[in-house]
């Protein structure tokens, strides 16, 4: 027997507070759980992270209509065998489907709560009010190079140029995407190139988020008004897939506002 997790069976559980919050974390960690392709890697929030999910964004709201199956779970006690929803037995089904993972991310991250809305709206305001350019600058645990090497041979540029967001690397996507360099740049960046860091806020005048925060940093990712990614990130590509929904659902090439991997 299989379990079907939804937010309505939570109803069932209304008067036993200790099965309710158990079953709500299950959920959660259900649904976020197919947030990472382990095969491709592709799209994914790390695991530690992944808990901030279900304080610092709205995933009842975000999942209300959708399940996720699994296996029978011994750590529930209740006795669901009185709601139909929640059992039942299943054919063998493939894995979730990339385009799955997209919805998941771009239902989730566009509803923040109140306080990280704020945190990322007030320094939005502050220093870019009219636009701006995100970076992503990642080293991936010293591993940005080989994967970028590995991933695609016929880049323009060099690992080291894209794993660094070099001088001549940005200045050629400023060039040759026409963007507009009077615009603030905000980096977002997983502290491991502390001192490029220093070098870029010297040269392109970039600003950081103040605090080591990975959500912050996505949204302000995901607001900006053009995207350099890194090619070999989960989290550039969560962001570029949440982007580009956005941008399509407003009839808006994404291709306009974000460097594409043909690009690099």
């Amino acid at each position: 027997m299989s379990l079907l997790w939804t937010w309505s069976a939570l109803q069932a559980l209304q008067s036993q507070k200790g099965e309710r919050a158990m079953f709500c974390s299950k959920l959660c960690v259900c649904f976020t759980s197919l947030s990472v392709d382990q095969s491709q890697q592709q799209f994914g929030i790390p695991l530690q992270r992944r808990v901030d999910l279900f304080d610092k964004f709205d995933i009842e709201t975000a999942t209300r209509s959708w399940a996720c199956v699994s296996d029978s779970d011994p750590s529930l006690t209740y006795d669901f065998s009185s709601t139909d929803v929640m059992k039942a037995r299943l054919p063998d089904f493939v894995r979730e489907s990339a385009f799955f993972i997209k919805s998941f991310f771009h239902q989730l991250l566009l509803r923040p709560n109140a306080e990280l809305r704020t945190s990322v709206d007030e320094f939005i305001q502050q220093h870019a009010p009219h636009g701006y350019v995100a970076l992503h600058l990642r080293w991936l645990e010293g591993s940005c190079k080989e994967r970028i090497a590995n991933y695609h041979h016929k880049f323009v540029h060099s690992p080291k140029d894209i794993c660094t967001l070099s001088d001549d690397f940005l200045d050629y996507v400023f060039e040759s995407q026409g963007l507009d360099r009077t615009l603030p740049i905000i980096v977002a960046h997983d502290r491991e190139q502390p001192k490029r860091v220093e070098q870029l806020k010297e040269k392109f005048k970039v600003i950081e988020y103040p605090e080591d925060d990975m959500l912050v940093d996505m949204l302000l990712m995901i607001k900006s008004t053009y995207f350099i990614p890194n090619p070999r990130s989960s989290v550039s590509n969560v962001v570029l897939e949440v982007r580009s929904q956005s941008l399509l659902d407003r009839g808006l090439d994404p291709q306009e506002f974000s460097l594409s991997n043909e690009q690099f």
